[in-house]
């Protein structure tokens, strides 16, 4: 199991059984460093890939064998295509998939190749707004926007919370599908009570 430590930048790599087996990094912007650490993906080489949101780059670490110290292969930065990444994915072909927010505020899903260079972008999720509502009927926290992607190598799949939303895109074919998110059991939170005096 991989943790991201976000206040200790760094990476922390636990046993089935759950004990610390290695620990990758430190705060700073440095090589091997890290400002927010939060999502990281193992390839089939062994290597591991860690999105800094912080830093708006990937460190791509070889782990080795067990006993070894994990080695630091390159960064990769992705600030000059996105300016905020909320979520990530590491393809089988090299490429990376990032929920993001881009430079023009349009796109949602950027697919970038091994370093770090836009190839494509989808969804245009910036273009679309809810229903008018009032503070009344829809708290302000619900206007938060959260993305998240996944990918099973064909298709990606990504999220929009503010419009309980799934988008599919056809990487091949290059087609995004929308769909409704119906969230039955969804109830709006009460605001808390006071304690009695």
């Amino acid at each position: 199991m991989i943790v991201c430590d976000f206040s200790e930048g760094n990476v922390r790599i636990y046993l089935p059984n759950g004990r610390l087996s290695r620990v990758f990094g430190r705060k700073g912007s440095g090589p091997g460093q890290f400002m927010a650490p939060v999502l990281a993906r193992i390839d089939d080489r062994q290597r591991m890939h860690i999105m800094d949101i912080g830093l708006l780059r990937i460190s791509v670490i070889d782990l080795g064998a067990s006993g070894t110290e994990p080695q630091l292969i390159r960064t990769i930065s992705v600030a000059r295509v996105v300016r905020a990444v909320s979520g990530f994915e590491r393809l089988a072909n090299g490429d990376y998939l990032l929920a993001a927010a881009g430079g023009s505020r349009k796109h949602t899903v950027f697919l970038l190749d091994s370093a770090g260079t836009l190839k494509d972008n989808f969804v245009e999720s910036y273009g679309f707004r809810r229903t008018p509502s009032t503070p009344e009927t829809e708290p302000i926290w619900q206007s938060i926007t959260r993305q998240k992607v996944a990918s099973d190598g064909v298709n990606a799949y990504a999220t929009l919370s503010t419009f309980d939303s799934l988008w599919t895109v056809d990487l091949g074919k290059k087609r995004v599908t929308s769909a409704q998110i119906p969230s039955l059991s969804y109830r709006v939170p009460q605001l808390p009570t006071p304690l009695p005096d």
